[in-house]
């Protein structure tokens, strides 16, 4: 307001950051009043897939009728085609030949990192709540050991290593505003700190003293989490805090403020955004409908058909149940009955009347249920994208071509969601090979193969950087399914040999390239379990037609397999005098 001097006063810095954390606080409130249905709906999705006897209390009456669980069935199909245990890197150089041998030192640093943060598994859990809703990951730093770090704690570091943590939907905060989360105003997360550790770092301590404590078990009631926890012990209760951290992308902050909206609400601490674009939070989702921020939760589409075949199945074990096959007899002839009761197998029994005992059976499964769940079942088979195709689990149809018409089908919707995983992916090994590029202090010893069982020492570190980052594309290995089954590798490793090797063989031979047998057989023995270490014996090396001295080699040298060599010079031929006249 303007002063008796004319001059207008600066504006009062600390109340107008209450102001605005109280803003911010009233806003994350109806970010979770918007996302309490679809909260909801996530947490009865899971509690399908789970079973009822995953949580330790006493699950609900609809998880504990449902004998058939179609929902594990289904993910624990599709998973294992979306996403492996193991991410690896892949980083090239932008049009710039010179920078191709740094870009494999910093492709093996990349590789590191995601080994010691494990974020293939991490990438498992996102898939999974992609698939029953929204997948979301927070690139941060991490400022402990990843070895010593406690759970994933939730809030922005200064320096350390990269690392990505999965967020569950049920402590996300998204602006309500947005009909598209890349364009929302405020993104950020809730989590728990122990008091003690909260008081020992930079959060304001006047505001921790007027903040109320929480327990692990209370703040996760009513979540998903919360399934496999257990009811409130007030004798075994750890008092935590819990905190929201919100990132703004207009300010470049990262602000926390309490969980607890009050009128006094303050910033607890205030971070100046210096990580990659795009910020530190990151969401996979299958299915996005328009001017929607979150995804729909692929298992949604076939959750009521599990619902409704689980009801038929539960009507046969019913019916089942009532089935019975009793013998009746007319009154009067208790003899005749007592004494076919007390017979045996194959004896011959006589009565007084054979008309008057007979055998009735009442109750049992009506034939019609069962046709019904078999086309309930189909129609699932259907909805789901033909898993018992792409699961290798049943043929389905009686001729080749409508197999493959199905798994080409099949093929398509798990590429398209894969496809999705693997962008998802890149975003995420991106940001955090941003950290691990600016990161001002971290040293590296790395061990790089350069062929023939060998490898090479290198250091990764600040002053060995060449270029910028920019300069790099960096981009994550597609995932082949089933690529950690030794078996399955044997299968793809033979069909190389037979549909690749073999036929370029000739080619090869020209242009100077051995193959190395001995180690191929063992390579192969390896995925089968087979020693076939003693099965190769060193002998002398054939010349002939099909196999000789590779080009170049010396006397007595082995050559590749399938090489035509020098060939010795053959005596000619003495001529036979021809006679005269002769032909």
């Amino acid at each position: 307001m303007p002063t008796d001097t004319g001059v207008i006063d600066a504006p009062n810095i600390k109340t107008s950051k209450t102001a605005s954390a109280i803003r911010l606080a009233k806003a994350c409130l109806a970010s979770d009043n918007k996302l309490k249905a679809y909260r909801a709906h996530n947490l009865a999705l899971l509690q399908q897939y789970c079973g009822p006897y995953y949580a330790t209390f006493a699950p609900t009456e609809q998880a504990k009728r449902e004998p058939i669980n179609t929902l594990y069935a289904i993910v624990s199909i599709m998973l294992p085609n979306l996403c492996g245990t193991t991410v690896k890197s892949r980083v090239k150089a932008k049009g710039n030949p010179e920078l191709g041998a740094f870009a494999g030192l910093y492709q093996l640093a990349a590789d590191h990192i995601l080994d010691q943060m494990e974020y293939g598994l991490t990438q498992i859990r996102i898939v999974t709540s992609a698939l029953f809703g929204t997948g979301i990951a927070k690139t941060i730093l991490e400022t402990k050991p990843l070895e010593q770090a406690p759970d994933f704690p939730n809030w922005l570091q200064d320096a350390g290593w990269p690392y990505v943590g999965q967020v569950s939907i049920d402590d996300y905060i998204l602006d309500p505003a947005a009909m598209c989360r890349e364009a929302a105003a405020f993104e950020g997360n809730d989590f728990l700190i122990p008091i003690e550790l909260a008081r020992e770092s930079s959060y304001d301590k006047d505001i921790l003293d007027r903040m109320t404590a929480t327990h692990y078990n209370e703040a996760h009631q009513d979540k998903s989490s919360g399934l496999s926890g257990s009811q409130p012990d007030p004798e075994e209760f750890i008092e935590f805090y819990k905190f929201r951290e919100i990132y703004l992308p207009y300010e470049k902050m990262i602000v926390t403020i309490p969980f607890e909206k009050t009128d006094e609400t303050k910033y607890l601490k205030e971070v100046e955004y210096t990580g990659p674009e795009g910020g530190p939070y990151d969401a996979l989702m299958f299915a996005n409908p328009e001017n929607n921020p979150l995804g729909i939760p692929p298992v949604s589409m076939f959750y009521d058909l599990h619902l409704v075949l689980n009801s038929l199945v539960r009507k046969i074990q019913r019916q089942s149940l009532r089935a019975k096959k009793i013998g009746v007899f007319q009154r009067g002839k208790e003899q005749d009955a007592e004494a076919i009761t007390n017979s045996s197998d194959g004896d011959m029994v006589g009565i007084a009347d054979a008309q008057s005992v007979k055998e009735f059976e009442i109750g049992g499964a009506d034939p019609k249920n069962y046709e019904a769940v078999n086309v309930l079942r189909e129609m699932l088979n259907w909805v789901a994208g033909n898993p018992d195709i792409s699961g290798g689990l049943n043929a389905g149809e009686k001729t080749l071509g409508q197999d493959e018409m199905k798994l080409t089908q099949a093929s398509a919707r798990l590429g398209r969601m894969q496809a999705l995983v693997h962008k998802f992916n890149k975003r995420v090994l991106r940001k955090s090979c941003w950290y691990l590029w600016t990161d001002p202090q971290t040293r590296l010893d790395l061990l790089q193969s350069i062929g023939e069982g060998m490898q090479i020492r290198r250091t990764w570190s600040p002053e060995v950087r060449e270029g910028e980052f920019p300069d790099y594309e960096i981009d994550v290995e597609p995932f082949i399914a089933s690529a950690d089954s030794p078996l399955e590798q044997y299968r793809r490793t033979t069909q190389l040999i037979t549909n690749i090797i073999i036929p370029m063989l000739p080619m090869a031979q020209a242009q100077g390239v051995e193959i190395d047998l001995g180690k191929l057989m063992k390579d192969l023995g390896s995925k089968l379990d087979i020693d076939t270490s003693e099965w190769l014996k060193q002998g002398v090396p054939m010349v002939g037609p099909t196999t000789g001295m590779s080009p170049g080699a010396g006397a007595g040298e082995p050559g590749m397999i399938g090489t035509r060599g020098p060939q010795p010079q053959r005596a000619a031929k003495p001529s036979m005098p021809q006679a005269r006249g002769q032909v």
